[in-house]
């Protein structure tokens, strides 16, 4: 009994105690809770500290680390910068079209020449008189049709005393001007993934003096055209290369037979509304192969 008692007059607790096992615990306890991070930064600074270098400070870590930020933002601000003005570099070759197109009108209107005599004195004056009138009105509504686009381009004004003694007019109307027209085609060519292509041309239309009376119907030709994809983009020097081949004699003809079953009432704006419902019968679609070749 008396060795029982002599067993059991520690705790449990001061047992442990006596033995030091909770002492060495607590210490690996504190020992765990030191990030390894900041151990390693402490070796790196003494050892820094005794090569001579002294540590940086956080005034100095904050201010690097500022500069590496202004320096990421600096390249990051020149790199959009410079995608900006690549893509403000880039056009559409609609555009470059219609701006052609444009330029070639304002050249030839320059270069017209003025009416010969042969022009002048063809019919009695009274006849004469009576088509310069027409003709007038009927450049008139065709500047205000097309007033909001900008397509009407008249190539030549005639204010010559002459004109005005012989035809009674303050003013006698261009015989000559041009419509820029842009019509939209189908792609006929590529059904997989069509195009929005459309035809940007110049129709040149000249008003023979006895104009609209029977057999003087207007010559009708197209200039210059150009085939361009709607949705395309490209540099401005680039030169342009139509997507289709435009039959413009095919256009001609068919216009003077147009102008025959309408005359002798004014007909320039029914053939202009023919040729944007038939502009497709006169375009041949080049492939995309042929185009890269």
């Amino acid at each position: 009994m008396a060795s029982r008692n002599s067993c059991t007059k520690f705790t449990w607790a001061e047992a442990k105690k006596k033995t030091g096992s909770d002492a060495s615990r607590a210490a690996k306890a504190v020992a765990r809770k030191v990030p390894h991070s900041k151990i390693l930064a402490e070796k790196i600074i003494a050892k820094t500290a005794a090569a001579g270098d002294p540590a940086p400070s956080a005034a100095q870590v904050r201010r690097s680390q500022r500069g590496e930020e202004k320096a990421a933002a600096a390249i990051a601000a020149a790199k959009a910068e410079r995608e900006r003005e690549r893509e403000g570099r880039r056009v559409r070759p609609t555009d470059l079209a219609r701006e052609r197109l444009r330029e070639l009108a304002r050249r030839e209107r320059a270069a017209a020449a003025a009416p010969t005599e042969e022009e002048e004195e063809d019919g009695d004056p009274a006849a004469l008189r009576e088509c310069a009138e027409m003709q007038a009105d009927e450049i008139l509504a065709l500047e205000a049709l097309y007033a909001d686009t900008g397509a009407f381009l008249a190539e030549r004004e005639e204010e010559e005393e002459d004109g005005e003694e012989e035809f009674g007019t303050s003013a006698r109307p261009p015989r000559a001007f041009a419509i820029l027209l842009e019509l939209d085609l189908e792609d006929a060519a590529d059904a997989a993934s069509p195009r929005d292509l459309v035809a940007a041309l110049l129709l040149r239309v000249t008003l023979p003096p006895r104009y609209p009376f029977a057999g003087a119907g207007p010559r009708c030709e197209v200039v210059d055209d150009m085939v361009t994809d709607r949705g395309a983009v490209c540099r401005p020097d680039k030169v342009l290369e139509s997507l289709a081949v435009l039959d413009r004699d095919g256009i001609r003809r068919a216009l003077e037979r147009e102008a025959e079953a309408i005359l002798p009432d004014p007909c320039v704006y029914e053939l202009v509304a023919w040729l944007t419902e038939h502009i497709d019968e006169f375009v041949q679609l080049r492939a995309r192969c042929e185009l890269a070749s």
